[in-house]
């Protein structure tokens, strides 16, 4: 004789079972995913962490003790380190990414590339070279 009644559990525990397979499966990808954004946090911290400080004296006097981007003479007490692309940007620590820059300078920069900053600038002397211009 066919129970339907038993069936129907049968079915709903088939059913049970491969929803339980589809969340444990997304939860296995939500956490391989995590996992992964952390091996990328620990990789980028261990980048900062390689860098020295001779590799920093290095490029402060690479830059001639002068701001990458003005040309003004840094002195210890007005230079701030800069990543050139914004970590939240995708930039790195890495040295290859740092650049000295005048405190005010760094200031204005923020999180913009240096080539985001320079073409601000550029709008900033245009306006100012028109209003000069202008009787």
């Amino acid at each position: 004789m066919y129970d339907v009644g038993t069936e129907m559990r049968s079915s709903e525990t088939q059913s049970s079972s491969l929803h339980q397979e589809a969340r444990t499966g997304c939860m296995d990808e939500e956490v391989r995913e995590c996992n992964q954004e952390i091996e990328a946090a620990r990789i980028e911290c261990d980048s900062l962490s390689r860098v020295t400080a001779s590799e920093l004296m290095s490029l402060l006097e690479s830059q001639r003790f002068m701001c990458a981007l003005s040309g003004v003479a840094i002195t210890p007490r007005t230079a701030a380190l800069d990543h050139n692309v914004s970590v939240a940007d995708g930039g790195t620590h890495a040295i290859s990414n740092l650049q000295w820059l005048d405190g005010d300078v760094n200031r204005m920069k923020g999180r913009m590339s240096s080539a985001a900053f320079i073409e601000v600038c550029r709008r900033v002397v245009a306006h100012a070279d028109r209003q000069r211009d202008t009787p």
